[in-house]
């Protein structure tokens, strides 16, 4: 499985190669090369009320009482097209749709930014982060809430089960003077932007955070950097424990997004740093069969920071990691 962007501006081959390396579980590609509007913090703000976008700039101008209230009255009716993306901010994704369609995948995938990131990164003019404005904080997360809904009623059109995620790669300021929101309220803001969803949900960070902030949350899914930060989880054995028993699945980000690193790395390297990470969860009691039947192998992180040949590199070799793992393992199809 793959997270969301490649650095390609070539629509068609950045789903050819999706299709081609996570056919079972396809994600619809982010292409930030492409143009400012997407941007993970461009592409999910149009329907936020006053949103302004200036170039290379968003910001927000606090909307007139009247666009607040045509905000919810569109979320009363479950009006979903309302938060519906266009095609100039999300190519990548009708793409998609035009090309999964009649194919074998057994999920469909589709990412959202989440509430924390896009409300830390969404300023004022005074630049004051709107997740510390408490109408905002909860007009974001109510508009990716939609969005994520939206997402979910286009992909299950394709006749497939769906799984969207929302990327909170902000997350790692939690607990920090950058990210003063208490915990019990990151879980509250993580139910609601997943509530009305009935496919499955999940929360991706590309760094370091409390990982019970999402093994406690109503997510399916885990998803994280396990190149870096792979031991991390074993410090919370008795959340890991709980979040499997409920079904949870684990994402392990254990191929490198940048340059630098990916050229270094090689695959028996890879392999040995996911199988350490599976070893520090049962040296805490967690069985090891459990741990491989409900994980995946992903990218650690969105592939837009790679040049195309290594973002294809980094595909070729998180199918090769999945196919290492399924038959040592002997997990099936």
């Amino acid at each position: 499985m793959t997270v969301g962007s490649l650095p390609h501006t070539d629509v068609k081959r950045a789903v050819e190669l999706v299709l081609k390396y996570t056919p079972e579980i396809p994600t619809w590609p982010q292409l930030p090369r492409r143009g400012f509007k997407e941007n993970m913090y461009a592409q999910y703000s149009q329907s936020i009320p006053g949103v302004q976008m200036e170039g290379n700039r968003i910001y927000v101008k606090p909307g007139e009482a009247s666009e607040i209230e045509t905000f919810y009255e569109k979320i009363i009716e479950d009006d979903l097209e309302h938060f519906s993306l266009s095609p100039e901010f999300a190519t990548g994704f009708f793409e998609f749709e035009r090309a999964v369609e009649g194919r074998p995948a057994r999920i469909v995938r589709g990412q959202v930014t989440g509430p924390i990131s896009l409300g830390l990164n969404l300023t004022d003019e005074s630049k004051r982060s709107m997740l510390y404005d408490d109408t905002y904080k909860e007009v974001i997360t109510k508009a990716l809430n939609m969005i994520g809904r939206w997402m979910e009623d286009r992909l299950s059109r394709l006749g497939k089960r769906t799984l969207v995620a929302f990327d909170e790669p902000y997350l790692n300021m939690f607990g920090s003077a950058f990210l003063n929101i208490s915990k019990e309220e990151v879980l509250s803001i993580f139910k609601e932007v997943v509530s009305g969803l009935s496919g499955m949900s999940g929360f991706h960070c590309c760094a370091n955070t409390e990982w019970p902030l999402i093994l406690q949350s109503a997510a399916d899914m885990l998803s994280f950097d396990a190149y870096n930060y792979g031991h991390t989880l074993s410090l919370y054995p008795e959340d890991v424990s709980d979040f499997l028993d409920r079904g949870g699945i684990i994402a392990w980000g254990i191929v490198p997004s940048t340059p630098e690193s990916f050229d270094a790395e090689n695959l028996q390297n890879l392999i040995a740093k996911l199988e350490n990470g599976v070893q520090l969860l049962m040296n805490k009691g967690l069985d090891e069969e459990r741990i491989h039947v409900q994980s995946l192998v992903t990218p650690m992180c969105g592939l837009s920071g790679l040049s195309e040949a290594q973002a294809e590199g980094a595909l070729r070799m998180t199918r090769e990691i999945s196919d290492h793992m399924r038959e040592k393992h002997g997990l099936e199809e």
